[in-house]
């Protein structure tokens, strides 16, 4: 693909005859960035980002995905997201190196000062290489907003909050998790008498859910209401 892309843009720069000067030098533009160190660095990059979060994306966008395994993508996503930043930035970069040298592109020198500042404002008096460049600015803060974000949407007390609440979706109650979730999350929502009652009103329930036909078909009953 990326040898097709580059043959095309290729392709539109030296037809003079159907292709106008403006197009001509946008494809010329395209194609010099697309031979550059930095588009593949981000390529690769991109590419294991999206590995790691497209099933969260893709469960997320499901209607029937259940509660508690969105939160189980959530963490695991999350956990991904911080041992590739941790860890992963070797086989980054031995990958990108690759890609470069098969298919002839220039690499830059990554311990030579870099002074760019289209990331980042610097003070003069600062030395920055090329490694500290795509190692800290670019891999490690692009991963650190994908984590933050992460961290935004889906707070411990906001996956602690679905989590609880799954069980209502349940056909098996979990006595202990309404309770924490009545205390700690609708304490106003209930009497100091209605909390102490609803542990027994529970298990009778749970233990009329299973001997009733009609109760054991609840969630079924729920779910088509819904």
């Amino acid at each position: 693909m990326f040898d097709v892309t580059r043959a095309v843009l290729k392709g539109i720069m030296d037809d003079t005859t159907r292709n106008t000067r403006a197009q001509r030098g946008d494809a010329s533009m395209a194609y010099s960035y697309l031979k550059s160190f930095e588009f593949v660095f981000v390529l690769h990059m991109m590419k294991e980002i999206v590995q790691k979060t497209d099933a969260l994306c893709q469960g997320l966008q499901k209607k029937s995905q259940d509660i508690l395994n969105a939160m189980d993508l959530v963490s695991a996503t999350k956990v991904s997201l911080n041992n590739f930043r941790n860890n992963g930035w070797d086989s980054l970069i031995k990958e990108v190196i690759f890609f470069c040298q098969r298919h002839e592109i220039d690499m830059p020198d990554m311990s030579a000062p870099h002074r760019s500042t289209r990331y980042r404002p610097r003070k003069k008096d600062l030395h920055v290489t090329f490694e500290h460049f795509y190692r800290v600015d670019l891999f490690m803060e692009t991963l650190d907003k994908q984590i933050h974000e992460l961290d935004c949407r889906f707070s411990e007390q906001s996956i602690e909050l679905l989590t609880l609440g799954s069980t209502l979706c349940s056909k098996k109650i979990n006595i202990d998790d309404i309770v924490l979730l009545v205390e700690k999350y609708y304490p106003t929502d209930f009497t100091e008498q209605e909390r102490n009652q609803l542990v027994g009103q529970l298990e009778t329930f749970q233990v009329e859910r299973i001997n009733n036909a009609k109760l054991s078909e609840v969630a079924t009953l729920s779910a088509k209401l819904l």
